[in-house]
């Protein structure tokens, strides 16, 4: 089964038990599309999917960047400070070369 965000609010929404048990897999997208006069960055959205997911499901598995890792990037330093001090976060495969998971996607 898969849930899409609009699933993650609805579930959210009525704070259903009946949801709690899914384990939720996804790849969320990773950023905003760019706006506005800098053309070299755009804003991170993916925390915003995990922390959704973490409300309603017991288990969650995302591909997404890794730079909360270094305590880098663009996501908010509360995200990356909450995901660093998770004692039950654990990174199952990671590669600094995006294009071993995505061929035609270069991630810095």
């Amino acid at each position: 089964m898969t849930f899409t965000i609009e699933d993650l609010k609805i579930a959210k929404n009525f704070n259903s038990d009946e949801f709690k048990n899914f384990v939720v897999i996804g790849n969320p997208p990773y950023q905003k599309d760019i706006q506005g006069g800098n053309k070299t960055y755009a804003a991170p959205i993916y925390h915003r999917f995990l922390e959704e997911a973490y409300k309603i499901a017991d288990r969650v598995l995302m591909i997404h960047p890794a730079r909360f890792l270094f305590n880098a990037g663009g996501t908010p330093d509360n995200f990356n400070k909450k995901m660093l001090d998770d004692e039950h976060l654990k990174v199952c495969e990671y590669s600094a070369d995006s294009k071993k998971f995505f061929d035609n996607v270069d991630i810095k």
